[in-house]
């Protein structure tokens, strides 16, 4: 009993609904727009039109000429509709697909181009620099800018005694003179110089180059170089010699 009430009632819905959808016996065909007047642009989408015998959405033709004709008519077109609603909504997302896709190529794209521009980058600056020097290379440069040692004729390895440039025979130099001259007398005699002796010679050569740079302006610029060079060797020598 129940299955025939919803039976009734959705024929009565088709056959409510069928009075719109069927258009009365000669009525004119659909007129095109009058010329200016601008459509929608169409969609990409294929979407389904209807020509079947039940007319579908293609209205202008044929309608049911009895009830039951009507009742089939509607459910045709009402499978119909959602069988189109199911087709556009798997191309739409086909279309969401395809985007996506895209996106994730762009994305590869850019990250390929920036890691080619750094790879690029790398090689200009290393054509411009030139192959990175060696161990032999950095010895080599080391020895170059290290102090020269002191011939014999300016430090005696016997005696410890010192051959002074001009600029430091002044009285003003005195102090310093005779602290090294007993530093490296005390080392040749004895072989070497405890902790304490070497750190004393150190802070008396460092002393001595102070007092050197802040009288530059009364030296000739080639004997200020000299007698540079020559503390630069008295600490160098503590080192060449290991003690």
């Amino acid at each position: 009993m129940r299955g025939r009430s919803y039976a009734f009632v959705l024929l009565t819905f088709v056959m409510a609904t069928g009075f719109w959808w069927l258009p009365a016996q000669g009525n004119a065909q659909q007129q095109p727009p009058p010329t200016g007047e601008t459509f929608w642009p169409q969609s990409q989408a294929n979407f389904p039109q209807s020509s079947g015998w039940g007319g579908g959405w293609n209205w202008g033709g044929s309608h049911a000429s009895t009830y039951e004709q009507g009742a089939m008519m509607g459910m045709a077109d009402m499978m119909q509709a959602a069988g189109a609603r199911n087709l556009m909504n798997s191309q739409a997302l086909g279309f969401v697909e395809d985007a996506r896709r895209k996106n994730i190529d762009n994305r590869m794209y850019g990250t390929d181009a920036y890691f080619e521009m750094r790879k690029t980058n790398r090689e200009a600056r290393a054509a411009e620099t030139g192959p990175p020097p060696t161990q032999a290379d950095l010895e080599r440069y080391a020895r170059q800018r290290a102090p020269q040692r002191l011939s014999p004729s300016e430090l005696d390895p016997l005696t410890g005694a010192i051959a002074w440039p001009t600029i430091f025979r002044d009285d003003q130099y005195k102090p310093y003179r005779d602290a090294l001259e007993e530093l490296y007398g005390r080392r040749a005699s004895a072989g070497y110089l405890t902790g304490r002796e070497r750190g004393g010679l150190n802070q008396t050569i460092d002393a001595m180059q102070a007092d050197l740079k802040r009288n530059l302006p009364n030296y000739v610029p080639q004997d200020y170089v000299q007698a540079k060079s020559f503390l630069d060797g008295l600490k160098y020598e503590l080192l060449a010699s290991g003690g």
